[in-house]
């Protein structure tokens, strides 16, 4: 099964940066890419989506409207504890918070980021 790539960030010039600076895997259908502007969205595509939840690597910022990338990420975690997630900020928030709100498996990439990191951590997971 091809990875699927979210992307959850309320900034819409982070998704347009991801689709081109993604387009050669995308073309060569090394992975998939879908965007959300909010974790509410991203949630409701995973909770109707289940078959795509093995295969889903998310990226979400922190901050955004709605649903934050915290609570997202609490949520897609009881709905499927082995889905790979990480968080994308600016936000000071520690590995230390994250593991004593239970979200110890969550990896933090601090903005602004290369997407050359992004892809670097998609390959490891995907290896």
């Amino acid at each position: 099964m091809i990875p699927i790539v979210i992307i959850v960030d309320d900034e819409v010039a982070i998704h347009k940066i991801i689709n081109i600076s993604f387009r050669r895997e995308i073309k060569l259908k090394k992975f998939k890419v879908l965007s959300f502007l909010n974790g509410d969205e991203c949630l409701k595509y995973l909770t109707e989506h289940p078959e795509d939840r093995d295969s889903a690597i998310i990226f979400s910022d922190i901050n955004m409207p709605i649903l934050d990338g915290i609570d997202l990420a609490k949520k897609v975690t009881e709905l499927e504890p082995n889905l790979k997630f990480h968080l994308l900020s600016a936000s000071t928030i520690t590995l230390k918070e994250l593991a004593e709100q239970g979200l110890e498996s969550i990896k933090i990439f601090r903005k602004p980021i290369s997407m050359d990191i992004i892809k670097d951590e998609i390959y490891r997971i995907t290896a």
